[in-house]
């Protein structure tokens, strides 16, 4: 009994330190578990910001590998070609002849000069400034085309308004040429060469225009310039230079007749040659006449004068004879015959003979004794002997004198303008013979 007792105690210490052990077990078990999650908890968390940052940091460098760097000299090419573009186009008319693609580039060019300006997203200002170029270059082809065709409708126009004058000989060369330059341009054209074509097309029309500018001014010369050889025709008729140079005046015909042959036939180059050539051949005719005229007169005035010199010499021997009114007349005759002699030397020989009238008519006055009675001769057609101033003062009832001649010449100036031509029936105041 007292063994099982014992048993029993020993089997109830064991228990109790069975339970004891395991009581501190569960404790301990239970501190090194909140242990072991604290840990883990702090290594979640670290794990979670090492994450975080790492994310952070590759966010952050898959933005820097997203915005590119911008390139400047790169940009500034582009911008200077698509400015050369654009300046291209608007020297070609593209405001005119292609508006709205002008337009659309002008406005892409804003747009990519925006950009450009920040600076930060070179592709996009790529594109854009790439756009603007390709419309720039667009509206420079389509005006280019739409130029030629309107500065080609121009050429075709000026070349059949002048297509009646291609026959002429004056504008052969010049329709030639023009031609040559109209095929030059079409070449050109076909290879785009779009400048070039249109400035070949402006050479040719430039042509076209001075051949039908030359015409008009041709026209408008021969008309406005005609009437001339019209009234030039009339002098020479007018001044009998038809009958004193015939031969002449039969060539001044034949230009005046191919003259109006050119008109009719609206070949103004031609008539216009015709008529100087007509009008200088009038012109030496008229100035041969007028030179021969000229000599004429002077030797007419010259013959007056002498006259009047002859007279005065004749009054003043018997000047002591004068009485008052005598004098005075003999000085007004010598003033006349002074201004006489100055027209003369100034080859103003009209002045001249009127000057030598005057004072011849004065010379009456003094010499002839007005008392007398004045007698009249008229001139006869006599078939045998014509009268003249000489036979007539040798009629033994007039002066029984020829040389007394220059007194009827003297009475009669007013009538007489050439003392060696006289008419039958004319009528001629016979003066007194001198006291």
């Amino acid at each position: 009994m007292n063994k099982k007792i014992l048993l029993i105690f020993i089997v109830l210490f064991l228990i109790i330190l069975l339970s004891a052990g395991g009581c501190k077990t569960t404790e301990s078990t239970t501190q090194q578990q909140q242990t072991t999650d604290q840990q883990q908890q702090t290594t979640e968390e670290t794990t979670q910001q090492q994450t975080t940052e790492e994310n952070k940091t590759q966010t952050e460098e898959t933005q820097t590998q997203t915005i590119p760097t911008f390139d400047e000299e790169e940009a500034s090419k582009l911008m200077d070609q698509t400015k050369l573009e654009i300046a291209k186009a608007q020297q070609m008319g593209a405001e005119e002849y292609s508006s709205e693609l002008f337009r659309q580039a002008m406005e892409l060019f804003a747009q990519a000069e925006e950009v450009y300006n920040q600076k930060q997203d070179f592709e996009t200002y790529k594109q854009l400034i790439e756009k603007a170029r390709a419309t720039a270059q667009l509206a420079y082809t389509e005006a280019a085309q739409k130029k030629y065709k309107e500065s080609k409708d121009q050429l075709l126009k000026l070349k059949q308004e002048t297509a009646n004058l291609s026959s002429q000989q004056y504008y052969i060369d010049d329709f030639s040429n023009a031609e040559i330059l109209y095929q030059q341009a079409e070449e050109l054209f076909a290879k785009q060469d779009y400048v070039a074509a249109l400035n070949k097309l402006e050479e040719a029309k430039k042509i076209y225009k001075k051949i039908n500018d030359d015409y008009s001014l041709d026209k408008n010369y021969v008309y406005s310039e005609f009437p001339k050889i019209l009234s030039l025709q009339k002098e020479l008729i007018d001044k009998k230079i038809t009958t004193i140079y015939s031969e002449d005046y039969e060539k001044f015909q034949e230009f005046f007749t191919q003259l109006k042959n050119k008109i009719d036939q609206q070949d103004f180059k031609a008539a216009k040659e015709l008529l100087q050539m007509s009008y200088i051949f009038g012109r030496n005719l008229i100035e041969r006449y007028n030179q021969a005229v000229q000599i004429i007169n002077q030797t007419e005035a010259s013959r007056y004068l002498f006259q009047a010199k002859q007279a005065y010499d004749i009054a003043k021997e018997k000047e002591k004879t004068f009485n008052e009114d005598q004098l005075k007349l003999l000085l007004e005759m010598e003033s006349l015959i002074n201004k006489a002699e100055d027209a003369l030397k100034n080859q103003i020989f009209s002045d001249t003979m009127n000057f030598c009238k005057e004072a011849m008519k004065i010379y009456l006055k003094i010499m002839y004794n007005e008392s007398n009675k004045v007698k009249t001769y008229t001139v006869r057609l006599i078939p045998e002997r014509r009268d003249c101033l000489w036979r007539i003062a040798g009629y033994t009832f007039i002066y029984n004198n020829p040389f007394l001649w220059p007194l009827i010449w003297i009475a009669n100036l007013d009538t007489i303008t050439n003392p060696d031509l006289i008419f039958p029936g004319q009528v001629l105041i016979i003066p007194p013979l001198p006291q």
